[in-house]
């Protein structure tokens, strides 16, 4: 009867510890998952840096958020330097055109999907 209480007893504190464990593997990557935000140019003149620009209305600007252009094809002007965990080009013939000294960094490959994209860097 001892051991088996004992084994019972070891039993539960290996199943919180387990549960901790899970807990916390899942809080990670919860916190660290990735936002895409979605080019809507219903913003003013184009411009990277306005939240009306992007759905949900916020600039791209972190390790972990995907810019995704999709739909009708519109030039894109990034006024200030930013950096995006990865860009989703869904649609052929986007321009991205950087200004002097504006730096746009990719931490990941360009994706492409469903069709041929054209990416351009240009500085002004």
């Amino acid at each position: 009867m001892y051991l088996e209480q004992i084994l019972h007893n070891n039993l539960k504190k290996s199943l919180r510890r387990g549960f901790v464990f899970i807990f916390a593997i899942t809080t990670t990557f919860c916190l660290h998952a990735q936002t895409e935000h979605t080019w809507v140019n219903e913003g003013d003149n184009a411009n990277w840096n306005n939240v009306d620009s992007w759905d949900p209305q916020a600039v791209p600007n972190s390790t972990s958020a995907i810019a995704t252009f999709n739909g009708s094809v519109s030039p894109v002007i990034v006024n200030f330097s930013y950096t995006v965990g990865a860009l989703h080009l869904e649609t052929a013939g986007w321009t991205i055109s950087t200004n002097s000294g504006k730096i746009l960094t990719l931490n990941s490959a360009i994706q492409k999907k469903k069709t041929r994209s054209i990416f351009i860097f240009l500085d002004n």
